[in-house]
């Protein structure tokens, strides 16, 4: 299939970057990291190991989605191998499809490999893998696939510098205006709340994909709306692909 194909080649691009160093290197520092916290911890060394380590798998996939995605199409036209790609019978929509398909299956590969560390890690510290955690690492590989398909549309309407400044504040914000939602003064303002309301329609709330604190404090884990997240970031990913395919035909590389 020519979509795997592209997938393939973009997973052998990124290996050879040396990007996925970042395993090991994060693998080390959260080891030592929680080897040190645990001693200063008193009954919840695990809760420690959790919280840094469902940390380091964010950052380090919102480093790849970023790192990737601001590349993944600036890289090929500054080398002239578009060029090359799309003069064979490979349409632009399939050549970004399978670009981004392969780097979603790099963060995949990175996102497992490190959460295998941080579980290992629980279960030297004596902790029982619950499934509470298993489902929010899913979901921050979720939505750093969210992440990098939204970095890739900014890059190509915008240049490097506004991609990630858009692309960090944009971050944020999605974040954010789900706590912003419960303050008080909000509420009292019935223009801003309804304006926060209906921010994740046009654009990514990327605090329904946030299941870390529930995984971390054990809350009581919302089991009820996993299923509203899932159809949101399948949705809204889909919506921003679709977008990504009709600027790309548009798109002049010269």
């Amino acid at each position: 299939m020519k979509l795997w194909a592209v997938a393939q080649y973009t997973i052998k691009d990124l290996i050879r970057s040396k990007i996925m160093w970042n395993i090991p290197v994060l693998g080390v520092i959260l080891a030592l990291i929680t080897y040190v916290a645990s001693e200063f911890t008193f009954g919840v060394p695990e809760r420690v190991a959790t919280n840094f380590g469902l940390a380091a798998l964010t950052l380090s996939a919102y480093g790849i989605a970023f790192f990737a995605g601001v590349m993944l199409i600036r890289t090929e036209a500054e080398s002239r191998t578009v060029y090359l790609i799309i003069s064979r019978p490979l349409s632009r929509e399939t050549f970004l499809i399978g670009k981004i398909l392969g780097v979603s299956t790099f963060l995949a590969i990175n996102v497992v490999a490190l959460a295998l560390v941080c579980f290992g890690i629980l279960m030297t510290l004596g902790a029982v893998l619950n499934t509470q955690v298993v489902v929010a690492t899913g979901f921050v590989l979720l939505e750093s696939i969210l992440l990098l398909v939204m970095i890739v549309l900014l890059s190509m309407v915008s240049n490097v510098a506004l991609t990630l400044i858009f692309g960090v504040l944009l971050l944020v914000a999605g974040h954010a205006v789900g706590v912003t939602q419960e303050i008080m003064l909000v509420k009292k303002i019935p223009a801003l709340a309804t304006s926060l309301k209906y921010y994740h329609w046009v654009l990514p709330a990327f605090y329904k994909l946030n299941f870390k604190n529930y995984a971390v404090y054990a809350y009581s884990f919302p089991w009820q709306t996993l299923g509203s997240a899932l159809v949101y970031w399948l949705s809204y990913t889909t919506g921003l692909l679709l977008l990504g395919c009709a600027v790309i035909r548009r798109k002049d590389f010269d």
